[in-house]
């Protein structure tokens, strides 16, 4: 087998995202090849179908709280829309979870594949639109700008280091209470981090900081439980992008 000869210089971004960090942390080698090199020319049918659900996902909301019409596109159509729009990429789409023998929960024949997101993703989709119905005091605040707090955009410096990231949702819950919440398609993640820079970004930014945030985990329908982020501070969040940086 041939070894692969890597480019001369890596390729240093402009800014970090929570995903960057977060890969940094899991693995510094492998962001260095898949980021810094650009060999990882691979994605997950997870990653598409989580793509898919949150775009259906927020014209759900968009048309819940804001009535404006958004068309809410069927998971089957926009999941297979960016799976060809992967290939034209020339992406290997590969599946995740576990081999059983018939489609369950944590996997089927061939793992997580495209068959498997057709049952699970519009179940994914239903669950939230259900979570939503159960919930009637939880709705999509109103940013400053007059945009409503739907896949918010954040830029803002985490100390020396330029972040730009993408806050799922901002709801008020029972017109009191601000809470950043981000869907997940997969698995709890380790830490709050990510919830903690949110709320630092939107301080930064906006001058508005939510107290809560909550992961919203679509296996389940629901959110794990509120956490408490008043500790993530801004220089806690600068430290550890900071560290990534360097």
């Amino acid at each position: 087998m041939g070894s692969i000869r890597l480019p001369d210089t890596i390729s240093v971004p402009a800014h970090l995202s929570y995903s960057s960090l977060s890969t940094y942390a899991e693995c510094g080698e492998r962001y260095r090849l898949g980021r810094g090199y650009g060999l990882d020319k691979s994605t997950w049918f997870a990653s598409v179908a989580g793509s898919a659900i949150h775009e259906i996902t927020e014209a759900i909301d968009l048309n819940l709280d804001f009535e404006v019409g958004v068309e809410e596109r069927t998971f089957a159509s926009l999941f297979d829309e960016l799976l060809a729009k992967e290939a034209e990429r020339g992406t290997e789409v590969k599946a995740s979870g576990r081999v059983l023998k018939s489609i369950g929960k944590g996997g089927g024949p061939n793992k997580k594949d495209r068959d498997w997101w057709l049952i699970y993703g519009p179940t994914y989709v239903e669950a939230w639109r259900q979570w939503r119905a159960d919930n009637p005091s939880w709705k999509v605040a109103v940013m400053p700008s007059g945009e409503p707090g739907v896949e918010v955009k954040v830029s803002a410096s985490m100390g020396d280091v330029p972040f730009v990231g993408y806050i799922d949702r901002l709801f008020w819950v029972d017109d009191s209470e601000l809470v950043a919440i981000d869907l997940k398609t997969g698995a709890l993640p380790p830490s709050k981090l990510q919830l903690g820079t949110y709320k630092v970004a939107l301080e930064n930014q906006w001058g508005i900081s939510p107290r809560f945030g909550a992961y919203w985990i679509a296996s389940e329908g629901d959110v794990n439980k509120l956490w408490d982020l008043e500790h993530y501070t801004a220089d806690y969040v600068a430290n550890a992008f900071s560290m990534a940086r360097r």
